[in-house]
């Protein structure tokens, strides 16, 4: 018996496969069941997207503000959370959206002078996200070396609202209780 022969004296037959890769119809219907599963996931990414942004700079804030107050406590000195466009000092307006500074007021002035350390320097809010507060924060919070807040229309206590295009129940609102403690929580009374 020769090598590569059978039993009968015959060799296999070899097959070999002309087709590979898929057929048009495979190729289509699998490209439309992509084109199907995008179409539902791409509008949950977007709405996932936004709500990160505004959730991220929520706790980016109370973050910054719980900073402020333990640094007035341990420095003996008072410290104001302003908005601020340029990082050095505080805007006159109250857009929160363009960026805020946290820095010492040893003199209590509410406003930055030569020889007061800025502390820290907040970004931007992002794309989409709008800041707001009520009359008692719109230009400042400052913490007093005791820990508590105190807003220039002289009450303890107010709100932050981070807010987006999808409505108030989507919304953060960062609340500053009366002896400086700050938490956060979902939803707003208002959002523009």
């Amino acid at each position: 018996m020769n090598k590569g022969t059978t039993a009968t004296g015959r060799r296999p037959v070899e097959r070999r496969s002309c087709h590979s890769g898929f057929t048009l119809m495979e190729l289509i219907t699998s490209l439309s069941i992509l084109t199907i599963l995008l179409l539902i996931a791409i509008p949950s990414l977007s709405h996932f997207s936004q709500t990160s942004g505004l959730s991220g700079a929520a706790h980016q804030w109370i973050t910054s503000l719980q900073f402020g107050r333990s640094t007035a406590i341990t420095q003996s000195t008072p410290v104001v959370f302003c908005p601020s466009i340029n990082g050095q000092s505080c805007t006159l307006g109250t857009d929160w959206d363009e960026g805020w500074i946290l820095f010492q007021d040893p003199n209590r002035s509410w406003s930055r002078e030569v020889g007061e350390k800025v502390l820290l320097v907040g970004p931007a809010a992002p794309a989409g996200v709008f800041v707001g507060t009520g009359s008692n924060f719109e230009k400042g919070i400052a913490y007093l070396p005791n820990g508590m807040s105190l807003g220039e229309g002289g009450l303890s206590n107010g709100t932050f609202r981070y807010c987006n295009n999808q409505g108030k129940d989507q919304a953060y609102s960062v609340i500053v209780n009366k002896i400086g403690r700050v938490r956060t929580q979902r939803g707003s009374s208002s959002c523009p």
